[in-house]
């Protein structure tokens, strides 16, 4: 009786364990101080979706929390409107996970509030340039 040469047994490729990550849509703080603040955010907004309303890969996204580290839910930031060229416009975003679109916003709007003027100016703006996001303006 021949000998049969042993196979070999190959394990089964495992994946790195990756532990369900919850990541908030929601950070707790109000969409806006005031109502002029609120409605500059919504008329940015969609003054943007409309500039950018024929181009499928531009995505306007506002009042949406950014989530910037995979694993890391509390590395987020918020700012009040944002676009981002080279990704589709659908579908919409109920958080923006910057692992999973490939790239940070390419611009971010704060509109600033006597609260939030030094966040917004001189917080955000390091982190967000620390992102790679190439514009950023306050208001």
């Amino acid at each position: 009786m021949a000998v049969q040469p042993a196979q070999s047994i190959q394990p089964p490729s495992l994946e790195p364990f990756e532990p369900e990550v919850e990541y908030p849509e929601r950070d707790g703080r109000p969409m806006g101080e005031t109502e002029v603040h609120i409605q500059c955010l919504i008329d940015a907004r969609e003054a943007l979706r409309n500039y950018f309303r024929d181009d499928p890969n531009v995505y306007v996204g506002a009042n949406l929390l950014p989530y910037y580290e995979r694993g890391q839910p509390f590395l987020v930031v918020s700012p009040d409107v944002f676009v981002t060229r080279g990704i589709p416009k659908l579908p919409q975003r109920r958080t923006y996970k910057l692992w999973e679109e490939g790239r940070p916003p390419s611009f971010i709007l704060e509109i600033t509030s006597r609260g939030t003027r030094r966040e917004d100016r001189v917080v955000k703006k390091a982190l967000y340039e620390s992102l790679g996001v190439r514009e950023s303006a306050t208001r």
